[in-house]
């Protein structure tokens, strides 16, 4: 084991999100390993930065982030720092013209542990106010992403060339679900499935406080 900085380049990493809200997500290890590593079937975030986790301190990764904006396809990120709180924002074409930036997330660089989220995701795969108590699954290649959800499957296409823009199409599914599933994201369903698309209820921000 060794200290080795990483970048991982989002364009080349290929992300995979299965159906989460069909079965019981749970942040103990062996689940974690024997779901993505035995059955390659990758959940959400709790799920795979859980197990990302384990494995950089397994194998002594240290990651740091960078300093300046990088490229990765058709946007441009960058972490800012304000005090105690960093953020993680983005720029596309039409953006970097006008020199705004979007915020995506905000963290801090406090120590946590998997146990931590052991609360968020539970209520991420049963409230009605989760998108991932739909049937969702969603991969990142090079130039697309593809996500199939509930009866309908999503390319959204990115530019290759600088000024064009994301186009994105969709196509309603049938009894074709199994079928797309297997040859579009290599899953082979164990068990029948019954599609779940629900709208999602807008979580009441007033009432919760």
């Amino acid at each position: 084991t060794g200290t080795t900085n990483t970048t991982l380049n989002m364009d080349k990493l290929h992300i995979l999100l299965t159906f989460v809200g069909m079965c019981v997500c749970s942040l103990e290890l062996p689940h974690l390993y024997d779901r993505i590593v035995n059955h390659r079937r990758q959940g959400f975030c709790f799920e795979n930065n859980g197990m990302f986790s384990w494995h950089m301190s397994e194998t002594g990764i240290r990651c740091h982030h960078p300093t300046e904006p990088q490229k990765q396809g058709h946007r441009v990120y960058r972490i800012r720092q304000e005090g105690e709180m960093a953020f993680l924002e983005w720029q596309d074409e039409e953006k970097r013209e006008t020199g705004l930036w979007t915020e995506l997330y905000k963290f801090t660089l406090d120590t946590r542990h998997r146990e931590d989220f052991i609360e968020k995701c539970g209520y991420h795969q049963s409230s009605s106010s989760s998108i991932f108590c739909k049937c969702l699954c969603s991969i990142l290649k090079p130039n697309r992403r593809l996500t199939y959800m509930g009866h309908r499957l999503i390319t959204t296409m990115f530019p290759s060339e600088e000024g064009r823009n994301i186009t994105k199409t969709t196509r309603e599914l049938t009894d074709e679900i199994p079928n797309i599933l297997k040859e579009t994201f290599g899953i082979v369903l164990e068990s029948p499935l019954i599609p779940k698309d629900e709208a999602i209820t807008p979580f009441d921000f007033i009432n919760t406080l």
